[in-house]
């Protein structure tokens, strides 16, 4: 999966409208980053990637590129 694709999966998780995030986006700015939109990418990262990662990461993280961070093994530029 390519980044642009991962963020609008994101954007899609937490009720964004289309092209509106970037990495440089602060995930505390949007409505939807809130503990039922973290469990959204919780899950979507899960689905997508297989890999679990650990809730705190997932809280600490403050743009959308900290979220890009945590499964970038599995994403192509």
């Amino acid at each position: 999966m390519k980044i642009e694709e991962f963020i609008q999966k994101i954007a899609e998780a937490l009720y964004e409208e289309e092209n509106v995030l970037t990495i440089d986006t602060v995930l505390d700015e949007l409505d939807g980053w809130d503990s039922l939109g973290r469990l959204e990418i919780f899950s979507l990262i899960k689905e997508e990637f297989e890999k679990s990662i650990d809730p705190e990461s997932l809280r600490n993280c403050q743009k959308v590129g900290d979220i890009i961070d945590l499964v970038e093994d599995g994403l192509k530029v």
